[in-house]
C-alpha cells in the first residue's frame, strides 16, 4: 500500500483480535457520526471457510461469535462467490461476518462492511435483493460521511481515488445521493438507511418521502408504490432530476464535496 496513513491503519495478516478491534472502532465511528442507537439485525451462526493444502481442501469453522475475517486470496476466490471476486470484503448477513481480501482493504473498506451489518435491507433477503444497488450507493455515500467527518486524510484520498485500497466504490450512485443529499436534509437518508426493530420498511420509506416532500418537494413521487416489484434506483434518481431540476443534474455531474451537503 503506497498510502502511508493506511499501512499504519491495517499491515495485511491480522490476528483475529486485531481485526475485531477495527470492527469496534469502525462501529463506534458510525454510532458517532450516523446513529448512535445503530443494532444489527444479523444474528451471528458457525460458518466454514474452505482453505487449499497440498492434501486437498481443509474445512475450518468460524464460530458464531466471530463477526470478521481476514482472507488470503487463493482463499478468498474459493470461499466468495465469482460476482464477489473483485471486492475488497464482503459481509455475509446469514452468519453475521465481515470477509476481507487480505492487502486488498483499508478503513473504506471497513466501514462499508460494517455498515452493511446495521442496513434495513440486511433485515429482509428479499428487500436487500430488490433494492441492492441503491443500498451499496448509499452505504458508499455514508461511508464518505463519516470519513468526511472523521478522517479527512481518508476523505481526501477517497474523493480521489489515490489509492486501490480505499478508493471509491459505487460512485456513480455516491455522486446521485450527493446531489440529492444538496436539497434533502442526509439526516432523512440516514433514518432511511438503519434498521430499527419497532420499525416496518413501510413506514421507514413512507417517512422519507414525507421528509422529501416537507424539503420543500411535495410533489415527489413515491416511486417505489408506482413500479411496486422494480429494481427502483434509476426510477428514484430520474424523479429527482424531474423535481430537483438542472441543478440537480449540475452536482449529479460536478466533484463530490461534502461541504455542501445539507445537515441539520
Amino acid at each position: 500500500m503506497d498510502c502511508s496513513n493506511g499501512r499504519q491503519y491495517t499491515q495485511g495478516g491480522e490476528s483475529l483480535q486485531v481485526l475485531s478491534g477495527k470492527l469496534e472502532q469502525a462501529i463506534h465511528d458510525i454510532q458517532e457520526v450516523l446513529f448512535p442507537s445503530a443494532q444489527s439485525p444479523c444474528r451471528g451462526a458457525v460458518m466454514s471457510i474452505r482453505t487449499p493444502t497440498h492434501l486437498g481442501i481443509r474445512t475450518r469453522y468460524l464460530s458464531s461469535e466471530t463477526k470478521i475475517v481476514e482472507l488470503s486470496e487463493q482463499d478468498w476466490y474459493l470461499n466468495v462467490p465469482r460476482r464477489w471476486h473483485d471486492a475488497r470484503g464482503i459481509q455475509r448477513p446469514l452468519f453475521d461476518k465481515i470477509l476481507l481480501k487480505r492487502n486488498n482493504w483499508c478503513r473504506e473498506t471497513m466501514l462499508h462492511e460494517a455498515l452493511h451489518r446495521f442496513s434495513v435491507f440486511t433485515s429482509d433477503f428479499d428487500l436487500r435483493r430488490r433494492f441492492s444497488v441503491l443500498e451499496d450507493g448509499m452505504t458508499e455515500f455514508l461511508v464518505g460521511f463519516v470519513l468526511f467527518k472523521k478522517y479527512p486524510y481518508c476523505y481526501s484520498s477517497w474523493l480521489s481515488n489515490s489509492f486501490r485500497e480505499c478508493s471509491m466504490t459505487y460512485s456513480r450512485s455516491v455522486r446521485r445521493f450527493y446531489a440529492f443529499c444538496n436539497f434533502v436534509n442526509v439526516r432523512s437518508l440516514i433514518a432511511l438507511f438503519f434498521w430499527q426493530p419497532n420499525r416496518t420498511w413501510a413506514d421507514t420509506w413512507s417517512q422519507f418521502i414525507s421528509d422529501i416532500h416537507n424539503s420543500g418537494y411535495p410533489d415527489f413521487r413515491d416511486v417505489i408504490g408506482l413500479h411496486s416489484w422494480a429494481e427502483p434506483t434509476e426510477y428514484f434518481f430520474e424523479e429527482c432530476e424531474e423535481r430537483f431540476g438542472a441543478r440537480f443534474r449540475t452536482l449529479y455531474s460536478s466533484r463530490v464535496d461534502y461541504n455542501t451537503l445539507v445537515i441539520d
